[in-house]
């Protein structure tokens, strides 16, 4: 038997012009995690799931034999990334419910002194990377920088890992804090930003590491920005406090 995208409609929770997203029948799934795509697939962002239509359709009829998920499925190289921003948000999305379902999964994270940060800044965990989602000041998704758990980089090489074609942006923990603060802070790093954030000050960074951080992105601010710069980054900082004006000093 022969099946169209519209057989699934009736068990979707979201559709959209190619795919559907639904419940995951392969685990506990409170999320819409699956999607099912138009070409003849579908797969689980939660869990990996994956496969043809013809098996989750018999699934959701209660046919099909059970296929085991792999939610600690790791990487080694880097994970697959969507190349669209609704898809890509989803994904981050899923990353972000596998660590509020499998807290153990975020352990560098608590060893960075971060964990409180989880459900705020809506970090994740994907295939043994380290997802920090990227909002505009409305909280609209923008992009993602990942960042590789400490055992893939030492195997790998690999530190961080940007979707297709993603250019460097503005990353600001926390955009709730620009009301009630009077000065911004600078850092050349995603975990320092969060860090400085844990401190409970309004901080920023670039998603493309020191060089890339544009005086344009912080035409909002117009009061006091201190420039925070590591060992080796005085430089950057010392260029962009330039482009800064009168707002900025290290």
């Amino acid at each position: 038997m022969s099946h169209r995208l519209d057989d699934f409609f009736v068990y979707a929770v979201r559709r959209y012009d190619t795919y559907v997203s639904l419940r995951c029948p392969y685990h506990s799934d409170q999320h819409a995690s699956l999607l099912v795509f138009q070409e003849g697939f579908f797969r689980c962002l939660a869990c990996d799931v994956h496969g043809r239509w013809e098996h989750l359709f018999s699934t959701l009829s209660g046919h099909a034999p059970p296929i085991a998920p792999s939610t600690e499925a790791v990487s080694w190289t880097t994970p697959k990334l969507p190349t669209t921003k609704d898809q890509l948000e989803i994904l981050i999305g899923a990353a972000h419910n596998i660590l509020l379902e499998k807290p153990g999964m975020g352990w560098y994270l608590e060893s960075r002194g971060l964990k409180e940060l989880i459900m705020p800044c809506q970090l994740g965990w994907l295939e043994g990377w380290y997802s920090f989602p990227i909002f505009d000041s409305d909280w609209n998704f923008q992009g993602v920088t990942m960042r590789a758990g400490p055992h893939i980089e030492r195997v790998s090489g690999l530190r961080f890992y940007f979707p297709l074609d993603q250019k460097p942006m503005l990353y600001v923990p926390d955009w709730s804090r620009v009301a009630r603060s009077e000065v911004l802070f600078v850092c050349f790093g995603i975990i320092d930003a969060l860090s400085l954030l844990e401190c409970g000050v309004f901080s920023c960074t670039s998603s493309g590491g020191k060089g890339s951080f544009k005086p344009e992105w912080l035409e909002f601010w117009r009061k006091k920005i201190v420039i925070l710069p590591d060992r080796d980054e005085e430089k950057d900082a010392l260029e962009l406090a330039d482009g800064l004006g009168w707002r900025g000093e290290m």
